[in-house]
């Protein structure tokens, strides 16, 4: 049997190896790979905090154009059955949504300037 084959970001794979770290240092009673600890990380968090985190996972991910796609299909699905939507309704979560603060681009001081 093979296992399952996942790929992670660069900085995904930095923290799983800082946690690895930790996990085996000073661990004399058996030895954790990293396989088993990415395995136990998803399983954990999967029935401790999954159902609670789905919503800022979505919101992590909020796609403003694939929310308009959205908005467009639910536009031609109402026109071509004559029903009426609540345009701004469906317009609201873009109004909402607020930037990460990843988005944000940092200022940076002027090193020339003299404070």
């Amino acid at each position: 049997m093979s296992l399952p084959k996942i790929l992670i970001t660069t900085e995904a794979d930095e923290c799983l190896d800082k946690m690895l770290k930790e996990t085996n240092e000073g661990f004399e009673s058996g030895r954790v790979k990293k396989t088993e600890l990415l395995s136990w990380i998803i399983t954990r968090f999967y029935s401790d905090s999954f159902a609670k985190q789905v919503k800022t996972i979505r919101a992590d991910h909020f796609d403003e154009v694939a929310h308009l796609r959205a908005i467009i299909k639910q536009v031609e699905a109402a026109r071509k059955n004559d029903e009426k939507l609540e345009l701004d309704k469906l317009l609201q979560p873009l109004r909402t949504k607020e930037k990460k603060p990843s988005d944000k681009p940092t200022p940076t001081p002027d090193k020339s300037e003299k404070l």
